[in-house]
């Protein structure tokens, strides 16, 4: 897991560009990877500080968004679509 993080939390769309930029990186070496925005949860816990201590987040900067990376399940099969839940917007 790389976690990204920036002083005070700002440049979101710097973020979201390097963790793509891993994405991609981790794809070229045949892993995969997962961009995972929902670690923000645990960042606006009370084990906020904590968790930037552990990962040696420098003073002051803050979690943007993290990236998963690892070796896919190539053996599992897609699931199935299920158009209920689409919502088309014309």
């Amino acid at each position: 897991m790389v976690f990204i993080s920036t002083p005070n939390g700002d440049s979101a769309v710097d973020c979201g560009i390097a963790a793509q930029t891993l994405a991609l990186a981790a794809e070229s070496l045949g892993l995969g990877s997962v961009i995972v925005g929902l670690a923000r949860l645990a960042f606006e816990s009370n084990e906020r500080e904590a968790l930037e201590k552990a990962l040696r987040f420098p003073e002051g900067n803050r979690f943007v968004i993290s990236v998963a990376i690892g070796t896919p399940d190539d053996d599992k099969a897609p699931h199935a679509l299920n158009r209920d839940k689409i919502t088309l917007i014309s």
